[in-house]
């Protein structure tokens, strides 16, 4: 009995998404989520690391700052709109990636920004947090 409901209440949440005429791939809440996880299991993969764990609250916070604080300025979304995703159907058959983003899309001109970067975005951060890492040792 329990998994008949079970699966009743699938098909009608199946039925509901599909019948969405608007859709919001994650919101306040989704961001919230995947950055507060995200520190928890770093925490745990790497003993001992007490700040990611007693930040996690923290990262699941500052996780929505793009979608809430940028996003208020028009000036800053405009400029932040592109890095903060990557629509990777866009890349299909791309077998070399460049870390230079110039690079990539002078190799690539038909993919355009609506695809987005966040993959270079990720990695300028990467690289800069490297840099800070490396002068706090």
């Amino acid at each position: 009995m329990k998994s008949k409901n079970i699966f009743k209440s699938v098909v009608i949440l199946f039925l509901a998404l599909i019948n969405s005429t608007t859709v919001f791939a994650w919101g306040k809440r989704g961001h919230e989520m995947v950055g507060s996880l995200s520190a928890q299991l770093l925490a745990e993969k790497h003993k001992g690391s007490e700040f990611l764990k007693n930040h996690s609250f923290d990262m699941g916070y500052y996780n929505n700052v793009p979608d809430i604080v940028w996003k208020s300025d028009p000036e800053t979304y405009k400029k932040e709109f592109f890095q903060h995703f990557i629509d990777m159907e866009e890349f299909e058959g791309v077998k070399e990636w460049s870390s230079d983003k110039a690079t990539f899309f002078k190799n690539h001109p038909k993919i355009m920004d609506k695809a987005g970067k966040s993959w270079w975005r990720i990695q300028g951060l990467n690289n800069e947090l490297e840099k800070i890492t490396l002068k706090l040792m």
